[in-house]
């Protein structure tokens, strides 16, 4: 379930970049848009957004689940200590 909730969340990030961010950069009147295009900004910005967060949040998902497997061990009394 929770790498469920990683992948929503990295993916909705993601949409977010690709979809709502250029619009906004296009009414601003960006000049880096205006350079490149809608489309190359917008595949630029999240295909860096998604290996420096999908990295960032890899680290921190793996964590978590490792705690979560501890938590688990301890509740059904098969951990060590």
């Amino acid at each position: 379930m929770q790498a469920l909730i990683w992948l929503v969340g990295l993916n909705g990030l993601l949409a977010l970049l690709m979809f709502v961010v250029p619009s906004i950069a296009s009414a601003t009147g960006d000049p880096k848009l205006v350079e490149m295009g809608v489309q190359a900004f917008a595949l630029l910005m999240g295909r860096a957004l998604f290996f420096e967060m999908g990295a960032m949040a890899l680290m921190v998902g793996v964590v978590i689940l490792a705690q979560d497997l501890v938590v688990d061990e301890k509740i059904t009394g098969t951990a060590e200590w």
